[in-house]
């Protein structure tokens, strides 16, 4: 835990964050990476009917507590936020190629709430990037408010399984590749924020055109990052009791 807290924290530093405020989204990411991912693999393989002194059984606790709508629509509203922040940071850090992860909490909040309620996470996640990894964020808060959206709409529509969460991510990632592409071009200079910038900028330097480039990476990029991002929601709302929303 600490080699990776002190790799995230030297990682905020050069992307221009001050030393404190490093530290703290450092400490807080890393140990949100921590518990979610033990609390997803306990709640996927975890199957007995019985929770009494399981993970998932404090999932069913809390639901239980808050079991008025409105709360719980607060707590899984500031969830798809962290989720967002979380996944996002774990690209970046990690640097892993193609995805961004900045959309899961604002699908999975669509899902579970409502299509509005995605669309603010969404927007308030690309505010809160603006500040923290780069202000080019905020032009792309009207995508992430249209993924909300989208996905809101579907699972009001349809069953969230898997088979709609592969058609989900396929439609959602082509549309919000399609207009992310122009942001890009006319606002960003063909930047995203995300992993693919370095691959832009090589194609950028093989002679290739601002359009192409941005067409050849983001359209497929944002195919495979809503695909996958849609997966883990339609298992996370299957899988996780706190995430079923029957409140």
């Amino acid at each position: 835990m600490v080699k990776t807290l002190d790799f995230t924290v030297k990682y905020l530093i050069s992307r221009g964050m001050n030393v404190e405020t490093a530290l703290v989204f450092g400490t807080l990411s890393s140990s949100i990476i921590d518990k979610i991912l033990s609390c997803l693999i306990i709640a996927v393989f975890y199957r007995k009917k019985n929770y009494t002194n399981s993970i998932i059984g404090y999932y069913t606790i809390i639901k239980n507590v808050f079991n008025e709508k409105k709360r719980y629509d607060i707590i899984a509203f500031f969830i798809g936020i962290m989720v967002n922040i979380v996944f996002t940071y774990t690209v970046l850090i990690f640097k892993i190629p193609f995805l961004f992860m900045d959309s899961i909490g604002t699908i999975l909040t669509a899902v579970v709430i409502c299509p509005i309620a995605g669309a603010l996470v969404g927007i308030f996640t690309n505010i809160i990037f603006s500040f923290t990894i780069d202000y080019l964020n905020i032009h792309f808060a009207i995508v992430n408010a249209m993924i909300g959206l989208s996905a809101g709409f579907i699972s009001k529509k349809y069953d969230f399984n898997i088979k709609t969460a592969l058609v989900s991510g396929i439609s959602i990632g082509i549309i919000s590749g399609l207009i992310s592409i122009p942001i890009s071009i006319l606002l960003a200079n063909g930047v995203t924020s995300g992993t693919i910038d370095l691959f832009m900028q090589s194609l950028l330097s093989s002679g290739k055109s601002l359009i192409i480039s941005a067409v050849i990476l983001t359209l497929p990029s944002a195919v495979l990052d809503k695909l996958l991002s849609c997966i883990l929601v339609s298992i996370a709302v299957k899988r996780i009791c706190f995430f079923k929303n029957d409140v």
